[in-house]
């Protein structure tokens, strides 16, 4: 039967106004059920807490090892100011108490700056060392010896510093692990590496080899025992640039040449916690903690109650741990 525009059989309005309603309380109770799912899922989240495999997770964290023997961190973080050898941790010491107190971008220059010479004024920009990452570094000193020669005798107390780097046990940074903890500067560990390029082109062979082992040597521990990736990732960059020298210096020579002492170390079978990072993501951990912890202590009171109904700390470095 047809109708007339806009005309609705008798009680059509009716019909649809219960259907509406029927829609409208079928949506309600779904919201409703989805509200009370949300409720439960989010109750048993917080009863349960992190699983004994994340518990064991963060455990591994927590258990930081006390490193032993001697710290290349103040040597590291002052390179380039000749400060005594002796005074390296007093220095070190004073400019760590002094990192909570600067500026977050460009406070974390030492108190060498103003007390000690720059040892970096010594280094000519050209020609440039050996690159860590780059094959061919006998031909690079070859194809300008003298140059080279001149640049690393003027800087030889800069070279003399990095070069002790390899005599150290572990790198541990003392500055509180914050993201504006400031990393030392190792731009210039190409340098032993140019001039024992130098040496073996001079025709000191031993002494050449005995400079790049007790550096893969050095490196391989100070990598394997540091708290922070970066330090960790650079000393392995250092291993592969020496590495690639000593095979460069190796192949030049006859089979039956004699190698140092210090090869033994530097050559020996990597042990199973040299593969790994483990001491460096602790420190990494930390960094992230701290990062959180500055986040979180600038919260209003309304955002700390909004953050405290959708963020659990435990479970989320449970998380972060696993």
């Amino acid at each position: 039967m047809a109708y007339g525009y806009g005309i609705q059989p008798a009680g059509g309005g009716r019909q649809g106004e219960q259907g509406m309603r029927r829609w409208l309380v079928r949506i309600g109770i779904a919201l409703l059920a989805l509200g009370v799912l949300l409720a439960a899922l989010w109750g048993f989240s917080r009863l349960r807490g992190p699983s004994a495999e994340q518990r064991a997770a963060l455990a591994l964290f927590d258990q930081i090892p006390e490193p032993t023997g001697r710290n290349a961190w103040p040597l590291a973080w002052l390179l380039q100011w000749d400060v005594p050898f002796a005074e390296l941790e007093r220095v070190a010491a004073e400019d760590v108490a002094r990192f909570g107190t600067l500026p977050a971008v460009g406070g974390s220059r030492s108190v060498a700056a103003e007390r000690y010479r720059d040892l970096a004024l010594l280094l000519a920009d050209e020609p440039a060392s050996c690159g860590l990452g780059e094959s061919g570094c006998l031909a690079h000193v070859r194809s300008d010896r003298q140059a080279h020669a001149e640049r690393l005798s003027a800087a030889d107390p800069l070279v003399d510093r990095v070069e002790a780097l390899v005599d150290y046990d572990y790198a541990y940074t003392l500055a509180p692990p914050t993201v504006n903890t400031p990393y030392p500067s190792l731009q210039w560990l190409s340098l032993p590496m140019t001039r024992h390029a130098l040496w073996f082109v001079d025709g000191e062979h031993d002494r050449a080899l005995t400079g790049s082992c007790r550096a893969i040597a050095g490196y391989r521990r100070l990598a394997t025992n540091s708290n922070t990736l970066l330090v960790s990732m650079v000393g392995v960059g250092a291993i592969e640039g020496q590495a690639a020298l000593l095979a460069e210096m190796l192949a030049e020579l006859p089979a039956s040449h004699e190698l140092p002492s210090e090869c033994g170390e530097a050559l020996a079978p990597l042990q199973p916690h040299e593969l790994g990072t483990c001491q460096a993501m602790r420190g990494e951990w930390q960094l992230g903690a701290s990062a959180i912890a500055g986040m979180q202590a600038d919260l209003s009171t309304a955002e700390r109650l909004q953050t405290a109904l959708v963020y659990d700390q435990e479970a989320s470095d449970a998380l972060r741990a696993s």
